[in-house]
């Protein structure tokens, strides 16, 4: 089976922030999965950088 990646970079605004609205993540995340990606890897590239990057896959028709 082959795979192909999508990477998404999500910036939280920190556990107690009133800038979040919940709803955002969640309406990509359900579309992510809707159209096949899996969540496959959280990264945090820099320490103390608010940034994350989500990594998804999905499997692909081709084969392998």
């Amino acid at each position: 089976m082959k795979w192909e990646y999508k990477t998404v970079r999500y910036e939280s605004a920190g556990l107690f922030s009133t800038k979040v609205k919940t709803d955002e993540p969640d309406r990509l995340l359900n579309q992510l999965g809707v159209d096949g990606w899996e969540l496959a890897a959280t990264l945090h590239p820099t320490t103390g950088s608010a940034e994350n990057l989500l990594i998804f896959k999905r499997a692909t028709l081709e084969r392998a």
